[in-house]
């Protein structure tokens, strides 16, 4: 912020720096309303390749800031729990009235992601009453593997295959 200063000649202009910082004080009214839902929850992907995180989007339907903690568990086809992120390690509020984005890196527990239906849920905590919701998610993942590549190296084998089979066709023949 800056505060403009006109001297009395009218031929120079101060310009002085002022600083100010926005802070967030909770008073004890009694009044204070906590609420909150999570908007929408998803992988963060391309197509169907496996996520390296979910984007969750929490609803403060409150009157009061709160931040939100809390944790997502990825679980694959078979039941199995391949990987966790943690919700807000930075511990970014949200303000009231506001939807706010938060952002998860996952952290497998495995190298080899096979494909399938995986399921993930995620559990949250907020305000000082600690209020807790959760939500999941089930999605197709083509896991470890890339369907891209392996359909074109198919293709180009059975292309390969059918060539030979018809070239040792013709030379049976002659």
């Amino acid at each position: 912020m800056a505060k403009i200063e006109q001297s009395e000649d009218e031929k120079k202009v101060n310009v002085r720096g002022v600083l100010s910082s926005l802070l967030f004080v909770r008073a004890s009214t009694g009044k204070e309303i906590e609420e909150g839902k999570i908007r929408s929850f998803r992988p963060q992907r391309d197509g169907i390749e496996h996520p390296d995180g979910f984007i969750l989007r929490f609803e403060n339907s409150g009157n009061v800031h709160v931040v939100p903690y809390g944790y997502i568990e990825l679980f694959d086809p078979l039941g199995k729990l391949v990987a966790k992120a943690v919700l807000n390690e930075n511990s970014l509020d949200a303000l009231p009235e506001s939807i706010r984005r938060y952002d998860a890196k996952l952290n497998p527990y495995q190298k080899l992601f096979i494909p399938g239906f995986y399921n993930a849920k995620v559990y949250i905590h907020f305000g000082k009453t600690n209020k807790e919701i959760y939500s999941y998610v089930s999605f197709f993942s083509q896991g470890s593997f890339d369907f891209a590549k392996i359909a074109l190296f198919i293709t180009v084998s059975t292309a390969f295959v059918i060539y030979l089979f018809k070239r040792r066709r013709k030379a049976n023949r002659e």
